[in-house]
């Protein structure tokens, strides 16, 4: 609602209660009210959680369409996200771009994907274009030059 109303005190204010009140029992439900409302900070605080219950998120389809390019990119930053191989970094990248809502989104979050292959682990070599491969993922056109 303070979202909403445009009022800068009232978002700062709900903004400092829930970052003081985030826990791996809410998380879900804060992220996803971060990203709908693309509140930065309120994405910072959530995304360590986010990416150390990586297997319940990632199991997600609300998770996917929820997930705004801000966040997304947090996630990917985060140093526990290094555990995951490269494979299942690009895998999550396809599943969230086809859980774009409308063709804006989806031509947001495919051109993001830029972006996010300079991120650690996600850099394009041979293992993973044989990985991808032999899972058979089909790499959008977009992404294979970059």
């Amino acid at each position: 609602m303070a979202h909403n109303l445009q009022n800068k005190a009232l978002v700062d204010g709900c903004t400092k209660f829930l970052c003081a009140r985030i826990a791996e029992t809410n998380v879900s439900e804060v992220w996803s009210a971060a990203n709908a409302t693309k509140n930065e900070v309120l994405i910072r605080v959530c995304a360590p959680l986010v990416a150390m219950n990586w297997e319940m998120f990632r199991a997600s389809q609300l998770f996917y369409v929820a997930t705004e390019v801000i966040g997304m990119m947090s996630i990917f930053r985060y140093p526990w996200m290094a555990q995951e191989s490269a494979t299942s970094k690009v895998k999550t990248l396809l599943k969230w771009r086809n859980a774009s809502r409308n063709d804006d989104e989806y031509t947001a979050r495919t051109t993001a994907f830029r972006d996010m292959v300079s991120l650690p682990g996600i850099q394009n070599t041979p293992d993973l274009i044989s990985d991808l491969f032999v899972e058979g993922i089909d790499i959008p056109v977009e992404w294979r030059f970059v």
